[in-house]
């Protein structure tokens, strides 16, 4: 039995009860009760990975079994672009992932370049980066979409990579394989249009990164951030872009790409990169992070129809305001524990009571060192379809109400 959550704009959600274990106990016999309880709030570490920036929890079931996959870009001392490795831990509760629960210790690497050299399908050997990782299942098979980057006068070096040399890959898991062994996961793939020509303008350095992958009414799509780098002045289309895929062949794509989001607003400031889908309602909702890689990171999204195509830009709709922005930090304070600054690049999932969750980072220097921190926190639909990304747990249940009665009859 659920609690149902009422709010002052309409909006209901539910939760999970902890029922007081003595009042359980005596309905063991005939009778009318009163049965209290706590609405179940579960708490996690206020940091739940230190220097993980772009992070992705995602639910994984097999076998009647369910694990929590977690990933990200390893942004120790903010270079990102210098990282060695691919991580990924795998629990059976969400806190167990966070480092305060040991999550750094379950710590493996899929992908390293500087102990086996990860060379990809098409020869070229890993240089840096392994940006923003998301783990989806493919075709049926467990993936992992990331950015790596090469050196761009030696790509059988794996050392030297340049951010302006990032392209959207993919790895599978074998069937039946085992994501905690390297072995088990495919050599990394470029994700290419549909002719076989790389994503991006023809004749031009182009970069692509932040891949995405959903499914709507049974058709798959990716939606990546992809730019191309002029001889001079700023980097031009900095979009997210939209294509069709068939997840049987999830290395092409299976139509023309498309852009759907464009920065127009202030706050965006010319970028629009680290989308992830929900569906909710009837619409589908893609969130997308703007502004610099800063503590003036914002995250905003734009909503259509389930129905609508949803590679044409004009089904779209972009909420006129951020949906999460850094929290106000009093003058003369810096604090980037208590006050979250620079939000952003966030993926959803679901806990272990079916609740949707949003796991993201915040700007961390002098946190846990001087990279970007993951953080994790429910959310709640408004009664506009906007996901409240910001909503505390005093916001979620008010203290006077998180205690619950329920009345029982056993007959």
């Amino acid at each position: 039995m659920r609690a149902t959550l009422g709010y002052s704009d309409g909006s209901t959600a539910t939760r999970a009860v902890d029922w007081d274990a003595v009042d359980l106990a005596k309905l063991d016999r005939p009778g009318r009760y009163l049965v209290h309880g706590t609405v179940r709030q579960r708490r996690y570490p206020a940091i739940l990975a230190y220097n993980r920036a772009d992070p992705n929890i995602y639910r994984w079931e097999r076998d009647g079994r369910v694990r929590y996959l977690f990933t990200a870009t390893d942004d120790t001392n903010n270079d990102n672009v210098g990282s060695a490795h691919l991580p990924l831990r795998i629990a059976d509760r969400i806190e167990d992932l966070a480092d305060d629960k040991g999550g750094r210790a379950r710590e493996i690497d899929v992908l390293n370049r500087r102990t086996r050299r990860d060379r990809t399908s098409e020869g070229r050997v890993i240089a840096g980066c392994y940006w923003a990782p998301e783990i989806h299942e493919i075709g049926g098979r467990l993936s992992i979409l990331f950015a790596p980057c090469f050196n761009p006068k030696d790509d059988q070096s794996s050392e030297g990579g340049l951010w302006s040399r990032v392209q959207s890959h993919i790895i599978q898991l074998r069937k039946g394989g085992d994501p905690a062994n390297p072995a088990d996961w495919s050599p990394p793939s470029a994700i290419l249009k549909a002719d076989g020509t790389p994503l991006g303008r023809i004749g031009m350095p182009n970069i692509s990164l932040d891949m995405t992958y959903f499914t709507i009414g049974g058709q798959g799509y990716y939606a990546w951030s992809q730019r191309y780098i002029p001889t001079s002045g700023p980097l031009g289309d900095p979009l997210t872009w939209i294509a069709k895929v068939d997840p049987t062949h999830p290395t092409r794509l299976a139509g023309a790409p498309a852009p759907i989001i464009v920065p127009e607003t202030s706050v965006e400031e010319n970028l629009a990169e680290g989308g992830f889908a929900l569906a909710h309602d009837g619409r589908v909702t893609l969130v997308y992070s703007s502004s610099g890689v800063s503590p003036t990171y914002v995250v905003n999204g734009i909503s259509a129809p389930l129905d609508a195509d949803l590679t044409r830009r004009d089904v779209w709709r972009k909420w006129s305001a951020p949906l999460q922005k850094s929290m106000p930090m009093p003058a003369g304070t810096i604090d980037y524990r208590r006050y979250e600054q620079g939000p952003g690049h966030g993926a959803f999932t679901t806990d272990e009571d079916g609740n949707p969750l949003y796991v993201y980072h915040s700007w961390g220097n002098g946190v846990g060192g001087d990279g970007r921190d993951a953080r994790v926190r429910r959310i709640h639909w408004a009664a506009d379809g906007r996901p409240l990304l910001d909503m505390t747990q005093d916001e979620e249940v008010a203290p006077a109400n998180r205690r619950v009665t329920m009345a029982v009859t056993v007959r």
